[in-house]
């Protein structure tokens, strides 16, 4: 199968190898810094292909964290945080 998962340690993230297509699946995000910003980790997770399209989905409250609109797109988030975006949940793990 083709595989868009990251192997090893990307700026501080692994994350669980899974299939395309990737907005179609539900994934767990492990982080091994303490934590991310809500902007950097929709980019990781393929849900924002850009920082402006992050930035254009949480200033238009497209984002749920732990099950409440998103409006900063700099907030933390932690192993066990929620988000919901464009259909799809990720765990921070």
């Amino acid at each position: 199968p083709i595989l868009c998962g990251f192997s090893g340690d990307i700026y501080g993230i692994i994350s669980r190898v899974f299939e395309r297509p990737c907005r179609e699946v539900n994934i767990t995000m492990k982080i091994t810094t303490e934590y991310i910003r809500l902007e950097q980790f929709l980019k990781l997770c393929g849900l924002a292909d850009t920082g402006g399209q992050a930035k254009l989905m949480i200033q238009e409250g497209q984002v749920e964290v732990n099950g409440e609109t998103e409006l900063r797109r700099g907030r933390k988030l932690y192993p066990h945080d929620v988000v919901k975006a464009d259909g799809k949940t990720i765990e921070v793990e």
